[in-house]
């Protein structure tokens, strides 16, 4: 799979803040407000936005074509990630609304009729009039209710309802555990319910019905780990645990506490490895931990003086060869391991990784004009590698149909073994996939942050 390039990526995170942020403005999918109630709010458009020359003139019809006169129609404008309010009008009795002075660039547009399903499309607005039409057609409504696992009402959680709009509905349960969302199109629907320290419950082809949608939430695993010194098993205040695995990835990290106790909650049922470090403390990865639902697994880490691996790179294996710098160097325990140390080399061509257990290693490397090694064993007391590499070559050429015209867009696979009988498969796609890898790998675990919840991270979001 080609992997998406750095600028498109920031677009589509770009886009996932702001639909984050139009989500979470007061007011906009709260269904408890009926659409005569609603309540404009959010941040209002900043002055800097001085391009307030677009419009927009609205036709709202129902699902028979109809004007809907007194439908209210609101539109938000998105600038980098944040969403703000642009204004609203009520349709007349020719179910037209128009809105004046709008800003130019990414928007949503939303509508809300008495009895009518919520509407919403996205539009790019540019200087001048921009005509649309909003179909409401008849809303309906569907109740949820949570319990927990001893079937008591669970207060709270948050419900998301995906349906044909291509925004969602949200709602949270009240003290008795039950939800109404209403101001849904007919058809079927997709629920989510979300709350901390509990697995996510997802329902699909979800129909309305004269029952409620009951659904029961599952407390998650936990670890709670234990960081102590092996000559005398003294506890290791502050050492950094890190977590991986199938349901955790990539991996996390976090600080112990002053007496080395580190809690990591919210893991569903599996497998995960564990290591911790501090200084030149470490421990060995202990691989293979497994956590159940509901469970808290408590497992004890011993670290001990660690070694550091000098690594040098170099442009061939002779005793003279030049050293390489700026090249990306990975190393692993014992040749696979959820917590790979990243590193480049310095004007030298030298970089130092650690600690790490006495444990035998693993060394690649990778470096502009070079093709990559990944095989060079570290054995399990050395401080010290070299890493050859051999230079690499170029083909050019030229992608052509049947008739010698250029195909433009082609994607070119290089197949075939190297000079050591490994096998060579090279596209420029995987090329700038292994190196945004790297980049972003390059300053360590991402931080677990201590909310009782897995997935949460630091950033824009």
């Amino acid at each position: 799979m080609t992997a998406p390039a750095p600028d498109r990526l920031s677009r589509w995170v770009a886009l996932l803040a702001a639909l984050v942020a139009l989500f979470q403005v007061v007011g906009l999918f709260d269904t408890r407000l009926s659409p005569l109630e609603i309540v404009a709010s959010g941040p209002v458009i900043p002055a800097f936005l001085a391009d307030r020359d677009a419009s927009v003139r609205a036709f709202v019809v129902d699902e028979q074509d109809r004007p809907l006169p007194n439908a209210l129609v609101r539109l938000f404008t998105i600038r980098s990630g944040i969403t703000y309010f642009a204004g609203e009008a009520r349709t007349n009795a020719q179910g037209v609304a128009i809105l004046e002075n709008l800003p130019r660039g990414e928007s949503w547009l939303l509508g809300y009729g008495e009895g009518r399903a919520r509407t919403s499309t996205r539009v790019v607005l540019e200087s001048g009039e921009r005509v649309l039409r909003l179909v409401l057609k008849p809303a309906e409504a569907l109740d949820v209710v949570v319990v927990d696992e001893t079937e008591q009402p669970f207060i709270g959680a948050d419900i998301s309802v995906s349906a044909a709009d291509p925004l969602p509905y949200v709602a949270k349960t009240g003290p008795d555990g039950k939800a109404h969302v209403d101001r849904l199109p007919g058809g079927s629907y997709s629920v989510r319910v979300v709350a901390r320290g509990y697995d996510d419950v997802v329902r699909t082809g979800v129909t309305v019905g004269p029952v409620p949608l009951r659904i029961k939430l599952e407390k998650l695993g936990a670890f709670e780990v234990t960081v102590v010194r092996s000559e005398d098993n003294a506890p290791v205040p502050y050492a950094r645990v890190s977590c991986g695995g199938a349901g955790l990835w990539p991996a996390r990290e976090v600080v112990a506490d002053a007496q080395g106790i580190a809690k990591i909650a919210g893991l569903r049922s599996g497998a995960y490895s564990l290591k911790a470090e501090l200084g030149d403390l470490v421990s060995a990865t202990e691989i293979g931990l497994s956590v159940e639902r509901a469970k808290i697994t408590k497992v004890t880490l011993i670290v001990d003086i660690g070694r550091r691996l000098a690594i040098t790179v170099t442009d061939g294996d002779a005793e003279n060869a030049r050293h390489i710098p700026n090249a990306n160097v990975v190393l692993v325990e014992e040749g696979l391991s959820p917590f790979p140390m990243y590193g480049r080399t310095d004007a030298q061509g030298i970089v130092i990784l650690g600690p790490v257990p006495e444990t035998p290693l693993m060394v690649s490397a990778a470096a502009e004009g070079f093709v990559p090694t990944s095989a060079v064993i570290v054995d399990s007391k050395a401080t010290e590698v070299r890493v050859p590499l051999v230079r690499g070559g170029a083909l050019v050429g030229e992608v052509v149909d049947d008739r010698g015209f250029p195909v433009g867009g082609a994607s070119v696979e290089i197949i075939g073994t190297d000079t050591d009988g490994m096998p060579i498969a090279v596209t420029r796609a995987m090329a700038a996939f292994r190196e945004d890898h790297f980049e972003h790998s390059l300053p360590g675990s991402m931080p677990l942050i201590p909310v009782g919840e897995l997935g949460v991270m630091l950033g824009p979001i």
